[in-house]
């Protein structure tokens, strides 16, 4: 078989025609692409080369890689190895020393846990013992206080006792001595004994008026309640009051309309006030002003709460004011003390502005005191309100007449 081409002349007008047997062309051709075959062997052999050595290069930098990561999530702390490709070498050099700052801030952490830990046992240690001391403190304190309620209470007791007892020695030595004189002339025979007999029965009486005064105030008195207009009963006082007081002492009264009425002793209510108004004369040796005050208050609970023997509620209060010489806070704070006494000898008793103390606290009220040294005293009286109507009722000015003359009141 033969292989032929042809081709035309445009000189010469021919046309050639070549041919040549295939056997020739394919000897001349196989030896380039065996060439060429080889060639394309030898290559891909080389690439099979090249790409296996970079692989293994990449898979144990890889391995290394992931050992030091690990190594890193367990906290281990390793230096950087040296890669085959640097790029990966370059992200190794990153872990370690992300590695390394991370360790160092854990220790950092743990130091300062460790501070902290110490700092809060030493806390504990601190309040521990400033608790024991506390603790420790209170208990003294407490025993303290129970010693000086013991003494404070010793004491009062013992000022009642002799305050009793010097009183009532004085009138049973009126009354034992004008006995015993009466008793004397009776043996010699003389008849002349009305008047030693009348003094005893007047030291009795003044005894007995005793008696009644410490019953009040230890709220043990015999009481007679009834509903009571207080304005009706401080206006009948007027002039007893203005016997009382003398002329240099001006008299006032601020009554509320519509006052409420209140559950209490007429008597004892009226002889409370009376009480009053005689202190604050004697506070007012060189003239001065006294004011009757009275008016409907509603005690709330914080008020209440403020005053442990103050009940809330409504109320009504009754205040004596003076512009007198006022009250030293611990002259103020014995005020209610029976037989104390600011007074010279004789002057008093003492158990004046106790038995007004024990009179409210009997009625279920509460007094208390606002002095102030140099300007004057107002003491207030709340007496809870009488819910009921005061049909039939009436003061004590009303019920009974006043009495005529000299009042005899306890200051």
């Amino acid at each position: 078989m033969v292989r032929g081409a042809y081709a035309s002349s445009n000189l010469a007008g021919w046309w050639i025609w070549v041919s040549v047997p295939e056997q020739t062309v394919q000897a001349a051709l196989t030896y380039p692409l065996l060439a060429l075959a080889a060639l394309g062997a030898g290559l891909t052999l080389l690439a099979i080369v090249i790409a296996y050595g970079v692989g293994g290069q990449l898979s144990g930098s890889i391995r290394t890689l992931a050992a030091e990561a690990a190594a890193l999530g367990r906290g281990e702390l390793r230096s950087a190895e040296r890669l085959p490709v640097r790029e990966l070498d370059e992200v190794g050099e990153a872990l370690v020393a992300a590695a390394t700052e991370l360790r160092e801030r854990e220790r950092e952490r743990d130091r300062a846990e460790q501070d902290l830990r110490r700092l809060s046992e030493t806390l504990e240690k601190m309040v521990s013992e400033r608790t024991r001391e506390l603790v420790s403190e209170m208990r003294k304190r407490a025993e303290t206080e129970e010693t000086l309620r013991q003494v404070q209470k010793m004491e009062a007791i013992g000022q009642l006792t002799g305050g009793i007892a010097h009183d009532f020695n004085n009138m049973l030595g009126v009354v034992l001595g004008n006995l015993e004189l009466a008793r004397r002339r009776l043996a010699k025979g003389e008849h002349a004994v009305d008047n030693l007999l009348a003094n005893a029965l007047e030291g009795g009486r003044r005894a007995a008026s005793l008696t009644q005064r410490l019953l009040a105030f230890a709220r043990q008195q015999p009481l007679a309640p009834e509903p009571l207009d207080v304005n009706r009963l401080v206006s009948g006082m007027s002039e007893l009051l203005h016997r009382s007081l003398g002329e240099t002492i001006e008299l006032a009264t601020a009554l509320t309309a519509d006052l409420w009425p209140v559950h209490a002793d007429p008597s004892q209510l009226e002889n409370a006030i009376l009480n009053l108004a005689v202190n604050a004369r004697d506070a007012m040796p060189e003239g001065g002003k006294l004011v009757i005050e009275t008016a409907n208050v509603t005690i709330d609970a914080e008020a209440a709460a403020a005053h442990a023997e103050l009940a809330p509620g409504p109320h009504v209060m009754i205040a004596v004011c003076d512009t007198g010489s006022g009250m030293a806070p611990e002259v103020a704070a014995k005020a209610f003390d029976p037989f104390f006494t600011t007074k010279g000898s004789g002057a008093g008793t003492g158990l004046g502005l106790s038995q007004v103390y024990g009179f409210v606290k009997q009625s279920g009220g509460h007094v208390r005191i606002e002095t102030t040294p140099g300007e004057g005293t107002t003491i207030r009286i709340y007496l809870p309100r009488y819910e009921g109507t005061l049909q039939g009722a009436a003061g004590a000015a009303e019920r009974a007449p006043l009495p005529s003359g000299d009042a005899s009141v306890t200051v």
